[in-house]
């Protein structure tokens, strides 16, 4: 009779509370796999947006350099150069390429060097932070109201450095500034992937 009686009653107080205390255990591993499962993802997240900012450095790279044009911009000194580069801390590279208006988009294939068209100056450089940073500028040639945009195309990055392909190898300094190099390379350290070298020839290669 007894347990009739404690059947229609329900649970006792202590099957309550195993029941709670197994349900707890249950919540609690279950809040443990969707906190791993979060940064998991967010960890490939981060690795994603690391590997699309290399491959976008190297495509602007390359696609900079076999637009570059034969015409001239003037360095600090008011100097009339066709390559520019500056060397210390804050490293930079600098020339004037030509914009493509074809099918593809503009800056992504059809001009080449020396090619008449729209013209804006193109810098890369590192910037207080460390990160290498692209701006793109109007010359004389570029539609009214154009102004320079930057865009940060490494971030992260250490010991960022420029070198430069003088048709024999490889050198850090560029001492011809009126004739651009064969190739440029951007070479740094990056987190995820340790030393890595992006290259990509110029219009004169």
């Amino acid at each position: 009779m007894s347990r009739g009686l404690r059947s229609d009653a329900g649970l006792s107080l202590v099957e309550a509370l195993v029941s709670l205390f197994v349900f707890a255990l249950l919540s609690a591993g279950a809040g443990v796999v969707l906190s791993q499962a979060m940064a998991i993802q967010s960890k490939i997240g981060a690795a994603h947006a690391s590997l699309r900012g290399v491959q976008t450095a190297q495509t602007l790279l390359a696609a900079d350099l076999l637009q570059l044009s034969f015409r001239s911009q003037r360095d600090e000194f008011g100097t009339l150069r066709r390559f520019i580069v500056t060397e210390g801390r804050r490293p930079s590279f600098s020339f004037v390429r030509a914009v493509a208006t074809d099918v593809m988009g503009p800056g992504v294939s059809g001009a080449r060097a020396g090619n008449s068209g729209p013209l804006v100056s193109v810098i890369y450089f590192v910037d207080s932070d460390g990160r290498l940073i692209r701006r793109t500028a109007p010359t004389w040639s570029a539609p009214p109201g154009n102004t320079a945009t930057d865009k940060v195309i490494l971030e992260g990055a250490m010991d960022l450095s420029f070198q430069f392909h003088d048709g024999a190898g490889w050198v850090d300094r560029w001492i011809a500034p009126d004739t651009p190099p064969r190739a440029v390379a951007i070479v740094a350290t990056m987190p995820r992937y340790g030393r890595i070298r992006l290259e990509a020839a110029s219009a004169l290669s």
